[in-house]
C-alpha cells in the first residue's frame, strides 16, 4: 500500500520523500544562494552599501535596483493603511510613515518606512536644526515610501543584516567600502573618490534629481563661524563637489554619508 501511495502526488508528504526533498535541498542550496547573492549584488553600487560593525547594511535605492534587476517584483501602497503624519514626541517636528505591500513570486508582505523633519540630512542646516516649516514635506514624504520598500524588498530576499564578509566582489566597483580616513588629507585619488561618493549618494536621496541634489548640497555645505573674528558668521554653501577641498571636503562626505545610511537604508539592517 505504501508503494502505490508513494507512486502518487501524495508521495511528496510521505517521510521517505520529504528526506529524499530535504537532502537534494541541502545540496543544491549552497550554490543556489551564491548566484542569487551573486545576481543581486551586480545590480548595486558600492555606495549603496556600508558596513556597521560586522554586518552589511543595504540602502533602499539599492534594494530597489535588485528588485527591478531580479524581476517579477511590485509593489504598491497598502489601500487599507494610508500614509500618515504624526508629531515628534521629543522635539518639534513631524515624520511621515508608509505602509507599502511588496510582492514577490506570489508572496506578498507588508512593510513601513519613517522619514521625519529631524533626520540629520533633511533637517539640518548650518549645523542647527531648520525650522520645519522651510522643509520641503514631499522630500519627507517621498523618503518614508522609500524606505517602505525597501524594507519590504529587504525582508523579502533575506538581505537585513547579511554578513560582511559575504559579500561578493561587486562587478561595477568591488566590494562596498568607505574612503580610508586614516590617510593624509590631500590625497587626490581619496579626493576625487569621496567627491565622487557624494554625488552618488545625493542623487540616491533625490531620486535622480541633478537639481534637487544640487540645492541639497548647498544645503549640507552652509556653516556657522564658531570662533574668530568670524564668529557668528553664516559660510555659503557650495553647488559644485569640486569647490570642496581639506578639511570642508571630508566634513562633507561624514554629513552626506550619515544622511544617506539614515534615509535611504530607513535606520534599519
Amino acid at each position: 500500500m505504501s508503494d502505490i501511495i508513494e507512486s502518487t502526488d501524495i508521495a511528496v508528504s510521505t517521510p521517505r520523500n520529504m528526506a529524499a526533498a530535504f537532502e537534494r535541498a541541502v545540496e543544491l542550496l549552497p550554490k543556489a544562494l551564491r548566484d542569487k547573492r551573486t545576481l543581486m549584488m551586480l545590480a548595486t553600487f558600492p555606495s549603496d552599501w556600508h558596513i556597521e560593525g560586522d554586518r552589511a547594511c543595504l540602502s533602499s535605492a539599492g534594494a530597489e535596483s535588485i528588485a527591478w534587476a531580479m524581476g517579477d517584483f511590485s509593489w504598491e501602497q497598502d489601500k487599507n493603511i494610508a500614509p500618515f503624519r504624526s508629531s515628534l514626541e521629543s522635539a518639534e517636528g513631524y515624520m511621515w510613515t508608509y505602509t507599502m505591500v511588496i510582492t514577490y513570486q506570489g508572496r506578498t508582505i507588508q512593510a513601513q518606512g519613517h522619514a521625519s523633519t529631524r533626520d540629520a540630512f533633511l533637517g539640518k542646516k548650518a549645523g542647527e536644526y531648520r525650522d520645519p516649516a522651510d522643509i520641503n514635506e514631499a522630500n519627507i514624504k517621498r523618503w518614508a515610501r522609500h524606505a517602505a520598500i525597501g524594507e519590504g524588498i529587504k525582508q523579502m530576499l533575506g538581505l537585513r543584516g547579511l554578513p560582511a564578509s559575504e559579500l561578493p566582489d561587486f562587478a561595477r566597483g568591488g566590494r562596498p567600502t568607505t574612503v580610508d580616513r586614516a590617510k593624509p588629507q590631500g590625497n587626490a585619488a581619496d579626493d576625487n573618490q569621496m567627491r565622487k561618493n557624494i554625488t552618488d549618494m545625493l542623487l540616491a536621496l533625490c531620486d535622480g534629481d541633478t537639481d534637487a541634489a544640487v540645492a541639497e548640497l548647498e544645503n549640507i555645505t552652509t556653516f556657522t563661524m564658531k570662533s574668530g573674528k568670524d564668529e557668528g558668521k553664516v559660510v555659503p554653501g557650495v553647488t559644485k563637489t569640486s569647490s570642496l577641498r581639506g578639511p570642508r571636503l571630508r566634513v562633507t562626505f561624514d554629513k552626506v554619508t550619515e544622511a544617506h545610511d539614515s534615509v535611504m537604508g530607513g535606520g534599519q539592517t
